[in-house]
């Protein structure tokens, strides 16, 4: 027999080995020179006690275990073999010789998937180390209760939690950290999930001059809200001459820029590798953008009006002198656009179906629209009747006119164009 029947392959741990020695008629023999032999360690210090034979079975660096035989006078005692088991060394415990692994390295951050974690404890002479109280820990997740299989190996479970990143999982033996390179788990995010990801434009929207346009955004997240990168997104646009330009991502998510040189509606979409992401979308309104001043013909044009009259709000009718007619006006890239025109219209005279003249006052700093008939009448008349008005009507009108500027939303343009009716003012 041997006691104890384990003991630590550290080079010094002992057990005691003991050979009671009896005859087929089970009485003590005593004066025997008996010797043990062991597979494992060394034996030595024998000696007896009456019946009973002793040696001390010391441990070397080796584990496994020990089997020892006896040998009476010399021959061998076919006695069944004491064994002895010899554990690796939990006072030298080896990060060389230990590992820590996970499979697989990459599970899905849905608060279900796991990895088995594999701790094979070895100490500095490699011998596994058996018999510990191992615990893992990690930074993402959960880990379940450890068990031992055998010959130092410890497992457990990692469970994912619903974050997503990377789980660095340590050890720890006998309640005290083990400093074995960590091993890392990558908790992925899932599938894309519509009501948790978001798309955004900077501006809904742009004038077709400005050639940054809109910032789109997009931040891809999972049912969980974990962003999801490398998802391969593009941005699409239905707007004729509109484009998406700049596409880029990072761990913040995916942004582009949208222009365009034609007005209208841009309906933006996101596609994942090609296919289009139902329920995600965006629109960005392109406007004109700033008047062509090239644009011909010129933005005003004067016509005399014969014998019109002009019924204003309170009933009576007052004669037209000037009729302004101002073109629809243009962007650089043919979009329609608006803005009002800035004249002055200098003293001039009128003159009559019976033959009269009549002067009139100048109108300075006079404000029309672009894009329309503007009228310029007599505002002393004071005609009950339009036949009455019309009796009385104008022939001719002689006056200058000054077109000063024209303003749009984006600035304001000098013109100096001098129109004459008759012979001006």
């Amino acid at each position: 027999m041997a006691n104890p029947p384990v003991i630590e392959a550290n080079g010094s741990d002992t057990s005691q080995i003991m050979l009671y020695l009896r005859d087929s008629n089970n009485n003590p023999v005593t004066g025997q020179n008996v010797t043990f032999d062991s597979t494992l360690g060394t034996v030595g210090a024998e000696g007896d006690n009456g019946n009973i034979y002793f040696a001390t079975l010391t441990a070397g660096t080796v584990a496994g275990t020990a089997t020892i035989t006896a040998n009476v006078d010399g021959s061998p005692f076919n006695i069944t073999p004491a064994t002895v088991i010899l554990n690796g060394d939990s006072g030298d415990l080896s990060t060389a010789h230990s590992t820590l692994l996970a499979a697989p390295l990459n599970i899905e951050a849905n608060g279900s998937d796991t990895s088995e974690l594999t701790l094979t404890l070895r100490d500095g002479n490699n011998n596994p180390v058996t018999g510990q109280t191992v615990t893992f820990d990690t930074s993402l997740g959960s880990v379940g209760t450890p068990t031992e299989s055998g010959n130092g190996v410890y497992t457990a479970s990692l469970t994912a939690g619903t974050v997503s990143g990377a789980a660095t999982i340590t050890v720890n033996v006998g309640r005290s950290p083990f400093n074995i390179p960590p091993v890392t788990v990558t908790l992925s995010p899932g599938v894309i999930d519509i009501m948790n990801s978001v798309l955004t434009v900077s501006t809904d929207s742009i004038n077709a001059d400005d050639r940054t346009g809109a910032l789109i955004t997009f931040l891809a997240r999972d049912a969980h809200n974990n962003s999801i990168p490398a998802l391969g997104i593009t941005f699409t646009t239905d707007l004729v001459d509109s484009q998406i330009t700049n596409m880029s991502h990072s761990d913040a998510g995916y942004t582009a820029n949208i222009d365009g040189t034609k007005v209208g509606v841009a309906n933006i979409s996101v596609q994942s590798s090609g296919t289009e992401i139902a329920g995600l979308t965006e629109t960005v309104t392109i406007t004109p953008g700033a008047w062509n001043q090239a644009q011909e013909p010129p933005v005003v044009a004067i016509t005399q009006p014969i014998g019109e009259c002009f019924q204003i709000p309170s009933g009576i009718f007052q004669r037209k002198i000037v009729l302004l007619d101002s073109t629809i006006i243009y962007d650089n890239y043919g979009n329609e656009t608006t803005g009002n025109i800035t004249m002055t219209m200098f003293a001039g005279n009128a003159l009559t179906t019976n033959s009269s003249t009549i002067t009139f006052s100048a109108l300075p700093n006079h404000i029309m629209n672009t894009g329309i008939t503007n009228r310029i009448v007599l505002h002393n008349d004071n005609f009950s009747t339009e036949a009455l008005c019309n009796a009385n009507g104008v022939t001719q009108t002689n006056v200058t006119l000054n077109i000063v500027n024209l303003r749009d939303s984006f600035g304001t343009y000098p013109i100096g164009l001098t129109l004459m009716l008759g012979t001006g003012s």
